[in-house]
């Protein structure tokens, strides 16, 4: 069954989220890393492993639709050119890190780290 399979709301209508979403997966997959809160970072980790099982493929068409995802094409250069060779000793899923960071001044909300590991330093 696939109860409770969703997307999380995140407290923000549609568009927002996807914007906000799109906005951190490019970030993370720019800069190989990314603190945030422990709900966002749960979705962005979701989409950013899917985009990175995608891109290990090489194919044309899988481009095209992590060009969907992505805002420019920086980031799918990244993607290939620095995140690919980071996980390749990986087998499907798990290329990024997890780290819990402490707690936002303010909110008190869960600030995660995520990172993908060996990511080179520029």
């Amino acid at each position: 069954m696939r109860h409770q399979r969703g997307n999380a709301k995140l407290n923000k209508p549609w568009d927002q989220r996807v914007a906000l979403l799109r906005g951190q997966v490019s970030t993370l997959l720019l800069h190989g890393h990314l603190t945030t809160t422990g709900a966002r970072a749960q979705e962005v980790k979701r989409i950013a492993e899917r985009l990175i099982t995608r891109a290990r493929s090489g194919k044309t068409h899988d481009s095209r639709e992590i060009m969907k995802v992505l805002y420019t094409k920086d980031v799918l250069y990244s993607l290939k050119n620095k995140v690919l060779p980071a996980v390749k000793n990986r087998t499907n899923g798990g290329y990024l890190n997890e780290f819990k960071v402490g707690y936002r001044r303010g909110d008190g909300a869960v600030l995660v780290r995520l990172e993908v590991p060996d990511f080179p330093e520029e």
